[in-house]
């Protein structure tokens, strides 16, 4: 793999019901943002802004991880594709 690559995350598979859950909760956030668009980027955001003085827990491990090792196009693809996922964008 060249550094130019870029990787393709696929969505954290979850149950059907934290899924449901999930997609009512990214719903209200794309309305809050005005969009898709806005949500991912504020999304992207999120887990770009964590850092080691957040309280602990399983998400922000997960975040300060991805810092470390994707791309900002890799995270947006990731959230955009968790968005798809969840049947909230074509």
């Amino acid at each position: 793999m060249e550094s130019s690559d870029t990787i393709e995350l696929l969505p954290i598979p979850v149950s059907p019901r934290r899924a449901a859950s999930q997609a009512l909760t990214f719903r209200a956030w794309i309305a809050t943002f005005g969009g898709v668009e806005a949500a991912t980027q504020a999304a992207v955001n999120a887990i770009l802004g964590a850092s080691l003085d957040d309280p602990p827990s399983e998400v922000r491990r997960l975040w300060l991880l991805y810092q470390r090792v994707y791309t900002r196009q890799e995270l947006e693809g990731l959230v955009t594709g968790t968005f798809a996922a969840r049947g909230l964008v074509r």
